[in-house]
């Protein structure tokens, strides 16, 4: 199972924990012992120190039988998993429609998308009310938390937000090329290729700030329009919108992250300019590219 940034594997699973000691010392093996191991107020070692031995006194081929069952459980929820759909990788955003209208489908596939982001099951309580929640109007606002998450709905979609949060830093960058962590993403700038519509250099500098609302911007061919208007129509999330870095110079918007780039902070034809990357903390690789050769977008998006 997922651990951290690694794997846990358990080959000895399926061998007698005396087995496994036996063998430890005849190979000579030193280990550390868990200390909780020998604390009866610890479930676990309560159930292996004083339970399970008066279980094996009473039932000596009990524990077998609980093994064998436990294979077969094991086996009919690998076969049910092979029947639900593929979830995405890494806690990338899930489609809801992919989720069918099974109450217990549903159930088993959002287990098998936290799964796969390597967070633990939540508790029963929360997962009925994330279900209750889904099955209300596809428009109402969807919030559940548990442990270190956030399920949030938008556009269709269910996404996983961490709770905690950096906030953003507002502060000032050259244009030119480089990167810039501010706080709560990634800001690169790099040459952009010839020909490519580039954010201008000629300030020499920029603020960066963030939305605080009322924003206004002028587009190419569209003119003016609210900042508000350009995040919904690129389907930002609503609680990502205050965390797209905003590029401001002379009292005007340059540039909305890698989103668009304003007529105010548009390179002349042939002029150099730079493209944008925004990549925010937390972003899978799923939505982002990855590696060194990635592209940058350098112009706006359709926003039509």
């Amino acid at each position: 199972r997922p651990l951290g940034a690694g794997l846990l594997l358990r080959p000895w699973l399926e061998r007698a924990g005396v087995e496994i000691d036996a063998a430890a010392r005849a190979l000579g093996l030193a280990w550390i012992e868990d200390p909780v191991n020998g604390a009866p107020a610890v479930d676990r070692a309560f159930l292996r120190g004083q339970l399970l031995p008066q279980l094996r006194a009473r039932w000596p081929g009990g524990e077998a039988g609980i093994l064998r069952s436990a294979e077969a459980c094991a086996e009919t929820e690998a076969t049910l998993a092979a029947l639900l759909p593929d979830v995405p990788a890494a806690g990338a955003p899930l489609e809801i429609d992919s989720l069918g209208s099974d109450p217990k489908q549903r159930g088993s596939v959002l287990r098998a998308w936290f799964a796969a982001a390597g967070l633990p099951m939540p508790p029963r309580a929360r997962l009925e009310e994330l279900l209750r929640q889904l099955a209300a109007a596809p428009d109402a606002t969807l919030a559940v938390a548990f442990g270190a998450v956030e399920v949030r709905r938008h556009g269709g979609c269910l996404y996983l937000v961490a709770r905690d949060r950096a906030p953003p830093v507002a502060t000032r960058i050259p244009l030119a090329p480089g990167a810039h962590h501010l706080g709560c993403g990634l800001l690169e700038l790099r040459r952009a290729a010839a020909g490519a519509p580039a954010l201008r250099t000629d300030p020499g500098a920029c603020e960066v700030r963030f939305r605080d609302g009322g924003e206004r911007l002028r587009l190419p061919g569209r003119g003016g329009t609210t900042l508000k208007r350009v995040l919904q129509e690129a389907g930002v999330p609503p609680w990502e919108r205050e965390r797209i870095p905003l590029l401001c110079a002379d009292g005007e918007v340059l540039a909305v992250g890698d989103l668009v780039i304003c007529e105010a902070g548009r390179a002349a034809d042939g002029a150099p300019g730079l493209a944008l990357r925004w990549t925010p903390d937390g972003a899978s690789g799923t939505e982002r590219e990855s590696g060194d050769d990635a592209p940058l977008v350098g112009s706006e998006r359709d926003l039509h």
